[in-house]
């Protein structure tokens, strides 16, 4: 039967059995063969009992003499806590060698995790394989595992067996416990739904390695779909992907040639990137609709795009300086932005012709808001950018109309306020 205060982890679970012991309970043996106890020699129950623990992991000779110097006293209270040896690979305990502790033991316990899970959740059958792979995560996190079991049985009925992949649902919400069981569910009708739903989850959460492999093994597993067509979007980082659908969008968006060629010249990536192609145009179609994904994949992928990577993709991207203004008015991407925003600044000043760019893309005006750009790494230097580039477009504008000769004081102020040369003082401190 299950407890009414649900532990929270092995510990506290272990913490409860012990106080529901009589009280004159003396001798207990704890079947443990993952070692997930992680007992310390000594330990106090809730009841404030004081118990010595005697550890045997078939190390028969060293422990006979530890226990052997355990105190006289009848009712000395000690737990025998029973594990796998240390090192080597075991599915059997050979408890022989304790037949005397077994029979004289007030309780022996099994605390594998099957044995907690079948105390916890009765009558369920679960997947030996599955369980020990994410014993350790599962055992962290056993209220969390409880509760997300429930909410799995109202997908999955009730006289079907759990399979791995189910198992891999349970520990992933373990692990996150933001996730919900139908978002792990996989349940997409086409390929290309199961990849945007994927990147969806990969781009969203911060996960570590363990958590990195079950999502994409889960993405793998689609159970209503042959899912080899998108395999290779389930090798790399999510991170390494968000990199390389930028680049892709990028050079998709500004009509660069031969896009995959030009992706592996970039020497960006850390994969051949024909082996996305085939899936990368739903993708992209997909991040058009869904503002908030796009916001995602553009702060993850700036993240990890340095100033030389930026320098060689801009110089691929690059529009002339005469239309450049134009361009940043619509980008989205705070890095590209910001590159192209260099470059334009880069152009003009060669050209010798900054003041005639200036005034006639009007870049000034296009450029005085920020709120269209992604927040990401380049955003504020993409603003900084866009500040001074602002400001040189008001001094140009006021020195192109310079006041006429005039001896009235009052014409004067006029021209001063009208044509906003106030801001000249401004622009100059800035």
């Amino acid at each position: 039967m299950r407890r009414k205060a649900m532990p929270n982890n092995v510990q506290e679970y272990f913490q409860q059995f012990l106080a529901g012991l009589p009280q004159a309970s003396r001798l207990v043996v704890a079947l443990d063969p993952e070692r997930l106890l992680n007992l310390n020699e000594k330990i106090i129950d809730p009841k404030g009992k004081r118990w010595a623990v005697f550890h045997y992991f078939e190390n028969d000779f060293g422990f006979r003499v530890k226990y052997s110097r355990r105190p006289d006293d009848p009712n000395f209270p000690h737990i025998v806590w029973v594990t796998f040896p240390r090192f080597g690979a075991k599915s059997k305990i050979n408890l022989s060698f304790i037949s005397d502790i077994l029979e004289g033991a007030d309780r022996i316990e099994d605390f594998s995790l099957r044995g907690i899970l079948s105390q916890l959740i009765p009558r369920e059958k679960w997947n030996p394989e599955a369980l020990a792979k994410y014993a350790t995560a599962i055992a962290s996190n056993l209220s969390q595992f409880v509760v997300a079991h429930d909410q799995l049985r109202h997908y999955v009925p009730k006289d079907a067996p759990l399979s791995i992949h189910h198992v891999r649902i349970l520990t992933l919400i373990c692990l996150h416990p933001g996730l919900s069981v139908q978002a792990l569910m996989f349940e997409e009708l086409s390929a290309s739904e199961v990849l945007v739903h994927y990147l969806g989850l990969a781009w969203s959460g911060n996960w570590d390695n363990q958590s990195s492999a079950i999502l994409k093994e889960l993405a793998g597993e689609s159970p209503k779909i042959d899912t080899r067509s998108i395999s290779p979007w389930l090798i790399p980082h999510p991170q390494t992907l968000a990199l390389y659908v930028y680049l892709r969008q990028s050079l998709e968006r500004y009509h660069v040639p031969n896009p995959a060629n030009q992706l592996r010249g970039l020497q960006m990536l850390e994969f051949a990137p024909e082996e996305l192609e085939q899936q990368v145009s739903a993708v992209i179609a997909h991040l058009g609709k869904s503002p908030n994904l796009q916001s995602k994949m553009i702060r993850l992928a700036e993240d990890g795009l340095s100033a030389e990577d930026l320098d060689r993709l801009i110089q691929l991207v690059s529009p002339q300086s005469t239309v450049i203004a134009q361009v940043l008015a619509r980008e989205s991407s705070p890095a590209i932005a910001y590159g192209l925003a260099i470059h334009f600044l880069q152009s003009a000043l060669a050209a010798k012709a900054l003041s005639d760019i200036i005034l006639s893309s009007h870049v000034g005006a296009d450029l005085s808001s920020r709120s269209r750009l992604s927040e990401a790494a380049y955003t504020s230097r993409a603003g900084e950018v866009f500040a001074l580039i602002s400001e040189l477009a008001d001094i140009e504008e006021v020195l192109s109309h310079p006041p006429e000769p005039t001896a009235d004081l009052n014409a004067l102020l006029d021209w001063y306020i009208q044509s906003r040369a106030f801001r000249l003082e401004l622009a100059h401190a800035k």
